[in-house]
Parts: structure tokens; sequence; C-alpha cells
């Protein structure tokens, strides 16, 4: 087995049975709800970008960024601000009726996120 097959697999365990421990332990009444909740998402969270840095280095070892045609990345490009534009809608929709400020911000974000993706060069490091 490769390295970086046996690094995903003892990350992976280690996600699994950290977040068993919290249950046993919210279970048994150590800890209330709210910190188990904040301990899992903390472990879902960290194992989930560690997770992508490894699946990244590996993804990096087998083929270089660079070999995508520029057919390709112009299509992933005009995929991602699609995908962009319509999150934006369903979460406007999602939220009519809700105090406007909030969603005027979030609809600013969604902005920033879109002009940064219509203006970026590269799909991926």
């Amino acid at each position: 087995m490769s390295s970086a097959k046996r690094a995903f697999y003892v990350l992976s365990a280690g996600i699994f049975l950290t977040i068993m421990v919290l249950i046993a332990i919210s279970v048994a009444g150590i800890i209330s709800s709210q910190v188990f909740a904040i301990l899992t998402l903390s472990v879902l969270g960290l194992g989930s970008i560690a997770l992508a840095f490894l699946l990244r280095a590996r993804l990096a070892a087998i083929r270089p960024a660079h070999d995508l045609q520029p057919q390709r990345r112009s299509t992933l490009k005009y995929l991602r601000l699609v995908t962009l534009v319509i999150v934006m809608i369903v979460a406007f929709w999602l939220t009519r009726g809700e105090p406007l400020w909030p969603r005027v911000i979030g609809f600013s974000v969604g902005i920033f996120l879109l002009i940064g993706a219509s203006r970026s060069k590269r799909i991926a490091k």
C-alpha cells in the first residue's frame, strides 16, 4: 500500500474514532450537546481540510495542472460561474421575507466571489 493511501486511511479512521469518542462522551453526559456540536464540527472541518491537502498533493504528483486544454479550462470556468449565479439566486429566493441588510451583505459577498471567479486565471493549483 502506498504512503498516500495509508495516510488517507489513517486520517479517515482518526476522524471516525474521534467522532465515536465524542458521541460516547456526549451520551455519558460529560459534555453538553452544544459542546458536542462545536467539537464535532471542528473535527469534521479540520479533517476535511487535511483530506483536501492530502488529495491535492496526491493529484499534483499524478498529473500536472497545466495539462488541461484551453477549451476545457474555459468550460470549467463557465460552469463555475453558472453554479455561483444559481446558488446566489436560490439563496436570495430562500431568504425572501427576511431582513434586508443580511440579504444585501450576503449578495455582496456572492458578487465578490463571482468577480473573483470570473477574473481567475487558473482553475486549480
